[in-house]
């Protein structure tokens, strides 16, 4: 194996950013669909009063 062959490959800064965004959102999303889902938060969420908020 010679290591004066091996590189490594540089990801676009832009490319990988994106990647992140989109990866958080999707996140996010998920978390607010299944916190919908819960019967007791959505209770509250109708009635107006989240866990005394």
């Amino acid at each position: 194996m010679n290591i004066e062959k091996m590189e490594t490959k540089k990801i676009d800064p832009k490319l990988l950013l994106s990647t992140l965004w989109i990866f958080v959102i999707l996140n996010y999303l998920y978390c607010d669909i299944m916190g919908l889902m819960d019967v007791n938060l959505l209770k509250q969420y109708l009635t107006g009063s989240v866990s005394g908020m």
